[in-house]
């Protein structure tokens, strides 16, 4: 066919199978390109100028597409309800293979997007088509977004944008910043499980990068780890220029939890039939936050009081208790949510006025 195509090499059975391939076994008449393979060896999702890979392929546009690494079953082109109106390309898949994402300028594969430029999309098994590059309200970003790496469990993907408008870390903290005016491409984060998404190519403390993020990046299996090349000279320091070279850098992600007003009650703490026993920290948090980070520790940092009354804890499940005194932003008293931890709130009286 005189074009390049996509093989998998099975170095076990030590054949070569190609999957680019069209309708009735044929030869595929454009080109195939950057492939993926799942971790379990079984998918394979890879862009094409093909048009002839699946039926009705009439849109004219670079697609993306997926296929048993064994080529049987036929290839299958990732979209919404129609073929997409713009060209997709850089996929990258999970370990299982039930998850792909992808860039694409394509505007009618999930609702809501009419941005013009290139953003993050998800095709995920026995879901609707996503697009993972948005706002913190669900709306469309203000500019393009690409080259998506996905961890090998699924629930992460980091990718480079121009968007200004898509860093929603849901919290303010010392370097935590939803603020992005340094005019760079910068790296991003997206924990698809919980759709918050915060930028990873800055200082610790919040500096933005003076530099922009190049090349496609990579993350490890479980989110944890992004690496990337850019030439920002303040990402270690702060404060040194940008270079004329570029160089690789390593970020660790520990992503701020999200919390939801309408499901955490810390009157509840009060509330108890027997107050001195107070309640757990799983039992007052209950579904109100959505940690990125679901394998480390859970819990609560207490960096305020208030309250007509006592706040104490009990690490031992109830069977003594201190007093939460002194905790602020800089010094914050942390809870564990371990199943032993306690808080209750002792009131100077009862009923309890809080004086509002």
């Amino acid at each position: 066919n005189g074009v390049v195509d996509v093989f998998l090499r099975d170095t076990v059975r030590g054949e070569t199978v190609r999957l680019s391939v069209a309708t009735a076994q044929g030869w595929a008449d454009g080109a195939s390109f950057d492939p993926a393979i799942s971790g379990d060896g079984q998918w394979v999702a890879f862009a094409s100028d093909a048009s002839n890979l699946v039926m009705a392929d009439t849109n004219g546009m670079t697609d993306v597409f997926m296929v048993a690494a064994t080529g049987l079953g036929g290839v299958t082109r990732l979209q919404g309800v129609a073929a997409p109106d713009g060209p997709s390309g850089h996929p990258d898949i999970s370990a299982d293979g039930s998850r792909v994402v992808f860039a694409s300028y394509a505007e009618n594969l999930a609702a809501s997007d009419g941005n013009g430029v290139s953003d993050i999309v998800l095709v995920a098994t026995g879901q609707d088509v996503t697009i993972l590059s948005r706002d913190a309200d669900g709306g469309a970003a203000n500019g393009g977004s690409i080259r998506p790496a996905l961890s090998s469990d699924g629930r992460f993907v980091t990718f480079i944008s121009q968007a200004t408008n898509i860093n929603n870390p849901g919290i303010s903290a010392p370097g935590i910043s939803a603020i992005d005016t340094n005019g760079m491409a910068d790296l991003f984060l997206h924990a698809i499980d919980t759709g918050q998404t915060v930028r990873v190519s800055q200082h610790d403390s919040g500096i933005e990068s003076n530099g922009p993020v190049v090349s496609t990046p990579a993350i490890n299996g479980d989110g944890h780890r992004v690496s990337y090349v850019s030439p920002a000279g303040n990402l270690v320091d702060g404060t040194s220029a940008m270079t004329t070279v570029q160089q690789v850098f390593l970020a660790e992600i520990n992503g701020a939890p999200v919390l939801d007003k309408n499901h955490i009650d810390l009157k509840r703490a009060i509330a108890e039939p027997d107050v001195k026993k107070g309640v757990t920290i799983a039992e007052l948090l209950g579904s109100g936050y959505r940690d990125v980070n679901a394998d480390d520790l859970q819990g609560v940092a207490v960096t305020g009081l208030s309250g007509k009354g006592a706040w104490q804890f009990s690490t031992n499940n109830g069977s003594n208790w201190s007093d939460l005194t002194g905790s602020s932003e800089s010094a914050a008293t942390l809870l564990a949510e371990d199943g032993q931890t306690r808080i209750r709130f002792i009131p100077e009286k009862v009923p309890y006025d809080d004086g509002a």
